[in-house]
């Protein structure tokens, strides 16, 4: 079994071949119930990194992602706003952990 940031330090390699490094928790926050179309009904807690490149090629590296690119922080594509919030949490100055209900 592996820990959340070491899961998600897979899954950046996973879906880009980016290696990382896992710094900190960013965030924990407990998304909206959702219903899937068989009806069971999930609750999915959203748990956020700050990650540091390491080493690698970005490239979309399985079927999970149609595009991979780096961005300055003034040129970000269109993304939802809650990854907006976590991009400017990872460049936070004050590095608190945020707890969030959905």
């Amino acid at each position: 079994m592996s820990s959340p940031p070491f899961g998600a330090v897979r899954e950046v390699e996973e879906e880009t071949g980016v290696i990382a490094k896992a710094e900190r928790l960013l965030s924990v926050t407990a998304l909206p119930l959702v219903e899937h179309d068989n009806g069971d009904r999930t609750r999915y807690l959203d748990v956020t990194f700050r990650c540091r490149f390491v080493s690698g090629e970005a490239r979309v590296n399985d079927d999970e992602s149609v595009d991979v690119g780096w961005f300055a922080l003034d040129e970000l594509p269109a993304i939802p706003e809650r990854h907006r919030a976590c991009v400017n949490e990872a460049f936070a100055p004050d590095g608190r952990t945020r707890f969030a209900p959905s």
